[in-house]
Parts: C-alpha cells; structure tokens; sequence
C-alpha cells in the first residue's frame, strides 16, 4: 500500500479478512493504517518499491548549479516550500537554475506560483517543462534533485535520480529518515541551501544507496519469499486437528514431505490423530505418515488391509488401486480421488459386499453390551453419575428391543474414504475395521458425517437434532435407510452410535499425548450432550 492509496476512502472499503498479507511500501505508512483499519501488524509487511539501477544511466558528477524537481505539484508535494527554498536557493547565488518536471493539479497552485515566481524574480532561473517521457535523459545534466514533500511512501524520482548519481535534497517529510540517510535530509530551508552549496558530493554513494537498499531484485526476492512463506500452509486446514494437536504439528516438515512427493495441484491438507498428514488434490488422496507414532499406525493399517483380503475377498475393494510410496523418514498411501455420495451408489456398493457378508442377526449381548456400558462407566470422572445412569437405561432399553446386523463393517465409512475410478470402488483407511461389529452403525456414521460436513457443526449437535426431529435433511437418505437401517430402529442406533463415537474420541482424538488431559471445550461440549440425552422428550 502507498501513500497515495493510503489516505482515500477505498482501505475502508476493504473486507480485511479475506486478506492474508498487507504490504506496506514504507513503515509510517503502516503505522499509521494500522489502528486505523484494525489490522494486527502479524498480517502486515514493509517492501519498499524496487528500482532497477541498470536502467537509469549513471555517472561521477561533482556540485552544479543545476537543480531538478520531479512530480506532480499538489498539496501532498508542499508547493510553497518548494518556491521558499528556491528563493532561497536564488538569493544565496542568482546562477542556480530549477527545472521542474511535472504537472499541477490545482489551479490555485499554478497561480501562486505564477505570482511568486515574478514576485521573487525568478522568471529567468524557473523552468517549468512538463511532463517527461524520457526522465532518465531529462535527469543527465541535473545536479541535484529537490523533493519538498509532507509525506511520502518513499519518493521513486528521488531515487531514479540518485541512481544516475545525482545528489538528494529531501524535505524531513514523514518517515523520511526511516526511508533515506539522515545526511540527505533537512528540516529547515537553511539546512536545504546548505546542503546544495556545500562542496560534499559523492555520486558513487548516492547510487550505493539505492543499490543496497531498494534494488528491483532484492525487493522481488523479499515478494516472492512472502508468496511462498504465504501459499506455503496455504492448503492447511487446521481446524479439522484434534485440539490437543494444534501446537504439536511441524506444518514445516509436512511441507518438506509434500515437497519431496512432488504433490500437485493441491486442494486441502488436514491431519489425523496419528499425526499422519492428509493431502487431497485434483486426483489422487494421500495419506502420509511422518512421525514415529504415525509412521506405526500406517504400517498397522496396511497389515490390516493385508487381513482384509485375506478374509472376506474384499480384494476387489483394497489396494489394487493403492500406490504405498517409501521415503526415508515417512511412508505414504496414494489412491485414486474420493468419490462423493450425492446419489449413494458407490457406498450402497461397499454396504452391500459387507451385508452380504454378516455372521448373523442378533441382539446386543456379551462383549457388545459390556463394551458399551464400560465406556459409560469411563464418563462418571467427566460427567455427573446421575446423567450417566439415565442414558444407561435409555441404551439398555434400546439394546433390549432390537436385533441388529452383526459382521464386518469398516468403522469409518464416509465419502472421503470411498474412492471411485473408471467405476471402479474403493475404500481405505481400514484401521477401525471390525469383523464383528454392529453393521447399522456404519450407515448412522455415513450420514451424521455427511449431514455435520455439509453444515460445518459438530457431530454433537447434528446428533442432537436428528434425535430431536429437527433435521428435514434426513429424508434426503430414505434410500440408505430403507436399504439398511429399519427406520424403527433410527433412533435407538443414534444413541449407541453417539456412545461408540464418544469411545473412540477417548481413546484417540482429544488426549494430549504429553500430559494426558483431556480438552476442556470437548469436555464441556460432552457434559452439555449428556444432559440433553437425559430429557423426556428424547427416546421416550
């Protein structure tokens, strides 16, 4: 942002949080839009505008009489300092000539310049010549270039200037000592006389100075080391992370890895509680392992992949379509892009081949009912025993009055591990896969994950309003329902499944590793969600 961008009406207009990085062209600028526009200064940045010496012709000049002002003349510009240090300029020796290159934007300054000019009889020393197509030749047999100006951003024909070698007389306008040397800035028109008149000139320095500090290449550098540092995490969406891994993981060693894969066309990173990263793009979905803990996890996953096909032919399902990359540090599954489910088709496929192969219809008993009311018991430290009772009783109501599909089921069914190529269907991330588990829950799991997705809430709540009636969306799944789930049995399934998932979030999801703590907010959203399973009006 410059200055002349700075101070109109259109940062006002801005939507600032749909900006990543502001850059700034000078510090003054910025410190003073800051409080302005609300931004926090971790979103902002200084890269001044860069200038390519190579193209402004340089040579060793020494004192002249030759004195040149570049720009529009305005307010900003301070005209009636410019005419004070002239006339002064004049006074101190009648030989000075000042060429001004430019245009005026305000008539009552064309006019008082006008008037002053032959006021202060400066008419045979004052040439106005417009403006100039060719500054660098118009600059060639100038000696000093004058800038009188309140504020600025940083002032380019002072510096075009400079790099020919031209010597700097810059009025002490805001920021002025942030952007040039102090030895070429003065406050009072006496400091500006004295500067041209004296006989310290030194064209190599001049151009020094811009070469080291605002050359076109090192500014381009500084630009596209913030794109990079900026698009760098661009895809990462950490609000998927379990809270308790936020600060653990290396966003700079997952880029590293996405780096070496050489992972195009990216369209959203997330994480697992393993710490395993996961990279969707255009065509492909990888699931990459790079830590210790999460490097384990994958290779227990492929060994249970490997069970897989040994058990129920689900071959035609895994792997085939699987590509396992190994580098040094990190192993990665690659498979063909995620499908969705708007029509249901391939997920009726993957609950068909598991239907197909249940052991049997059966109530709840055993290890099932003992499981579930273990996960309770666990609760008693989090939540309030007498809650904790009353949905036992809902549950064990509902385990006594139904018989459910018992077989393999994935654990984890949802679209984004159901994958589809040249209509062949395929399904990964099998570390939750049981051969003996309640098959209607892979179902409840498919549609409570599609319904929270598509309306970014928690599982929790979209549990709660399933349960309450007050979701319509759900005929949307008459046909998953219809096929697999008896629709007296919604309900009931919804309780269990919120125990199972609660299981699992236990046991993976929101234990600090470190200090074994689990996250307050979770926690808080837990007692909430047990004591509204509680009321009458749910599951009566």
């Amino acid at each position: 942002m410059h200055s002349y961008e700075a101070f109109t009406r259109f940062p006002d207009q801005v939507n600032w949080d749909t900006v990543d990085k502001v850059i700034f062209i000078s510090e003054s600028i910025r410190r003073e839009l800051l409080p302005e526009l609300k931004l926090e200064i971790d979103k902002t940045c200084i890269i001044a505008n860069g200038l390519n010496a190579s193209l402004w012709s340089y040579k060793k000049r020494k004192p002249g009489l030759k004195i040149a002002y570049v720009g529009y003349i305005n307010y900003k510009k301070g005209p009636m300092l410019l005419i004070q240090v002239i006339s002064a300029l004049y006074n101190e020796n009648n030989d000075f000539q000042f060429h001004i290159a430019g245009q005026f934007q305000d008539k009552r300054d064309l006019l008082y310049f006008r008037q002053m000019i032959k006021e202060l009889g400066l008419e045979r020393n004052f040439h106005f010549e417009g403006w100039q197509k060719d500054l660098n030749t118009w600059l060639e047999d100038k000696d000093y270039i004058l800038c009188t100006s309140v504020l600025e951003s940083q002032n380019m024909s002072v510096m075009q200037a400079m790099a020919k070698g031209i010597k700097p007389i810059v009025h002490n306008f805001v920021g002025a000592k942030e952007i040039y040397s102090k030895n070429y800035v003065w406050n009072t028109v006496d400091e500006a006389v004295k500067m041209v008149t004296e006989s310290q000139y030194n064209s190599e320095e001049y151009r020094g100075f811009i070469e080291n500090n605002y050359s076109l290449k090192k500014q381009m550098v500084k630009i596209e080391n913030l794109l990079k540092e900026e698009t760098k995490y661009r895809y990462f969406s950490k609000g998927i992370l379990p809270f308790a891994l936020e600060e653990k993981i290396n966003l700079d060693l997952a880029s590293s890895i996405i780096d070496q894969l050489e992972i195009e066309n990216i369209t959203k990173i997330g994480f697992t509680y393993t710490e395993s990263m996961i990279v969707i793009t255009q065509y492909y979905v990888y699931k990459i392992a790079f830590t210790k803990k999460s490097i384990n996890m994958l290779l227990k996953e492929m060994k249970k992949y490997e069970m897989i096909k040994q058990n129920i032919g689900l071959c035609e399902l895994v792997l085939s379509d699987i590509e396992i990359i190994e580098k040094e540090e990190f192993i990665a599954t690659k498979a063909k892009k995620m499908s969705s489910i708007k029509d249901y088709k391939d997920a009726i496929y993957i609950l068909d081949i598991l239907r197909r192969n249940c052991i049997g219809i059966k109530r709840l008993e055993g290890v099932f009912k003992e499981n579930i009311f273990k996960t309770l018991g666990s609760l008693v430290k989090f939540v309030d025993k007498k809650k904790i009772e009353k949905v036992k009783n809902k549950i064990e109501k509902a385990i006594e009055k139904n018989e459910f599909h018992i077989g393999p089921v994935h654990g984890d069914l949802h679209s984004r591990n159901i994958l589809n190529y040249n209509e062949k269907i395929k399904i990964i991330d099998l570390d939750r896969f049981d051969m003996n588990g309640i098959q209607e829950l892979d179902v409840i799991h498919l549609i409570v994950d599609h319904m929270q997705k598509e309306r970014g809430i928690n599982w929790f709540n979209q549990v709660l309003e399933l349960l309450y009636g007050k979701d319509d969306r759900i005929l949307n799944f008459d046909i998953l329902l219809d096929r697999f789930v008896s629709k007296e049995k919604f309900n009931d399934l919804l309780l269990i499944y919120s125990v199972k998932r609660i299981e699992e979030e236990l046991n993976n999801y929101f234990y600090d590793p470190d200090s074994s703590k689990l996250n307050k907010i979770w926690l808080r959203q837990l007692d909430d969600y047990i004591d509204l399973l509680t009321k009458q009006s749910v599951l009566k």
